[in-house]
């Protein structure tokens, strides 16, 4: 609960820093509309030095932004790995599943190429499904002994 909390928090930081870029950026262009209506110099400078900090302001935002970026992808990231070690660890069939994506990726390349004979490495794979226990290879392990 605490991480989803977290979650949400880092998102909605992120979203707001970016809403908060934007206003910048429109605080930006009016001051570039004002400067290109000015003809006072001592306006236009002022102007300018305004610019100057506000777009100062605007890149330690943006760096603010790719700092959340990062951690928000780096979360997501992490959550997914953890999601994915707890679905292989509580998953047994992972295993078998893989197995027998390797045994029909063998028999469909036979069938499809005409060839009916094997490869080194294709006969290395199908003796290794065809010795592993059933419970652990599945229904690859009953095809590679047939």
């Amino acid at each position: 609960m605490i991480e989803e909390q977290t979650d949400v928090i880092g998102k909605e930081a992120y979203v707001s820093e970016q809403n908060q870029i934007d206003a910048q950026l429109l605080i930006i262009q009016q001051l570039d509309s004002l400067i290109s209506a000015t003809t006072d110099s001592i306006t236009l400078a002022a102007f300018f030095a305004q610019r100057v900090i506000e777009a100062d302001v605007l890149v330690e935002m943006k760096q603010q932004e790719e700092y959340l970026k990062s951690e928000v992808y780096q979360n997501i990231r992490n959550k997914t790995q953890a999601i994915s070690a707890e679905y292989d660890f509580l998953n047994p069939q992972g295993i078998a599943a893989e197995y027998e994506k390797m045994f029909n990726t063998m028999y469909l390349d036979s069938m499809s190429t005409g060839v009916r004979t094997l490869n080194d490495a294709q006969l290395e794979t199908l003796y290794t499904l065809a010795y592993t226990c059933p419970l652990l290879g599945g229904l690859a392990t009953y095809n590679a002994r047939s």
